[in-house]
This record gives C-alpha cells, sequence and structure tokens, in this order.
C-alpha cells in the first residue's frame, strides 16, 4: 500500500482556526529575512551538523520559511505536501529518522523527488499563549539521529525563537503606537498654530 501525503483536515477545529488567526496576527508571514531569525538556523546547522535549517509557519494552506540555510532557493511548500505541520498539530518534537520508511512521511515529495529528504527533526515554537505558529527544524538527505544534546540544543533554540517572534510583535505595537502620538502631537500642534 503507498502511503498518502499529509491532508490537512477539510473542517479545521476551532484550534486550529485560532492558531492560524493567532499567526496572521504576528504579521510575520511573507516579510523579508531579518538577522535574528537567521542566526537561529544558521545555529541550528551548526549544532546538529544537517545540511538544512528552516524556521517555518504554517498557515491553513502551507509552510513559509522565514529562514533557511540550505533550502535550495525554496521560500514555502505546500501545508499538505510538508512534515512541518506534524509537528505544529502534534506541538511537540518530531524526528523521522528515515522518511522513505515512515508512512506519515514517504509520499512527501521532498522525499520522492528532488531534495530528497530522508532525515527530519523538528521541535515548535510555542509562544507564551501555547500557539505553535511554527518550527524549527533541521533535514538531511540522508537517514540519521539527533544525539540527547542535539535535541535539547534545538528545544533551546526554539525557545529563543519564540522570544524573537513576541519581541519582534512588542516592537511592531510599539512603534505603531509611536506613529499614532506622533500623529496626534502634529495634530495637536496644528490647532495650536491656529
Amino acid at each position: 500500500m503507498t502511503p498518502t501525503p499529509l491532508t490537512p483536515d477539510p473542517t479545521p477545529s476551532d484550534h486550529e482556526a485560532r492558531r492560524v488567526l493567532r499567526l496572521w496576527r504576528l504579521q510575520l508571514l511573507d516579510t523579508p529575512p531579518e538577522p535574528a531569525f537567521d542566526a537561529l538556523v544558521e545555529l541550528a546547522a551548526q549544532l546538529t551538523g544537517l545540511p538544512t535549517a528552516l524556521l517555518t509557519f504554517v498557515d491553513d494552506r502551507r509552510v513559509w520559511f522565514k529562514a533557511k540555510v540550505g533550502a535550495n532557493g525554496l521560500s514555502e511548500q505546500p501545508r499538505n505536501d510538508a512534515f512541518c505541520p506534524l509537528v505544529v498539530d502534534r506541538g511537540e518534537f518530531l524526528e523521522v529518522e528515515d522518511a522513505t520508511r515512515d508512512p506519515r512521511t514517504a509520499n512527501l515529495s521532498q522525499v520522492r523527488d528532488g531534495y530528497r529528504a530522508r532525515h527530519y527533526a523538528g521541535v515548535p515554537i510555542r509562544l507564551s499563549d501555547g500557539t505553535v505558529p511554527g518550527t524549527l527544524c533541521v533535514i538531511s538527505p540522508t537517514p540519521g539521529r539527533l544525539t540527547a544534546e542535539q535535541r535539547a540544543g534545538l528545544a533551546r533554540l526554539a525557545v529563543v525563537a519564540a522570544q524573537a517572534v513576541e519581541w519582534r510583535v512588542h516592537d511592531l505595537q510599539g512603534q505603531a503606537l509611536r506613529e499614532s502620538l506622533s500623529t496626534d502631537h502634529e495634530r495637536l500642534a496644528q490647532i495650536v498654530a491656529g
């Protein structure tokens, strides 16, 4: 029997709808590269020795790469043809030592074609409210297994990624407040000037 690709639930749960709404409100999707996120994927690749590291965000249709090392020019994948939704849906670390032998992943295009991803390890990026908007993951074209130290290090990097996401949101909110105050100040100055 041929494994089928991962498919999203045709009627998303309330939990999933809230998760995706929270992701959209983060205003991260389709934004340019940022040094903090780039540094995290570089550290993940160095820590694990694997050639590909990604910081991803998973919406209702796709997995978008905010930061990447070794992803061969890719910037996103369809949600139903990617590893990362498994991590987001479960909300916990996932390692697939040989994707060709795992029925959840054997039929993914990146396993069958092109890059030939074989080893995947991903950890959820969990925000302070419990939302999991995405993952920090590493991938290799050869089967493998992370050490306990590498798994723990990847988990620590995901905590830093979550903090970076939340700091970014606070910065955006602060910027919006400053812009609003500046506009109010200009209006007041115009009124006073007559």
